[in-house]
């Protein structure tokens, strides 16, 4: 099963998501908030960069290989 990523702006934008999650561990990365764990057996990665679409961007790369994206956040991503 493949990798599920979730990219914000904030790192508490995934608060909600971090408490459907098991195992959830910080990953080291060039970005402000890189972390996974897993969710139904499937492995889930958040990313999280400050707004916009560059720093979005740079987030996603950090994270390296991911099935699907979802962008999510406070201001309707």
């Amino acid at each position: 099963m493949s990798t599920l990523g979730f990219v914000a702006a904030e790192r508490r934008e995934f608060d909600g998501i971090v408490r459907l999650l098991s195992g959830v561990r910080r990953m080291r990365a060039p970005i402000d908030y890189l972390a996974e764990g897993q969710w139904a057996g499937r492995r889930v990665v958040l990313a999280a960069n400050g707004p916009g679409p560059k720093l979005a961007r740079e987030a996603v790369e950090a994270a390296g290989e991911v099935g699907a994206w979802v962008s999510t956040g406070y201001c309707g991503a």
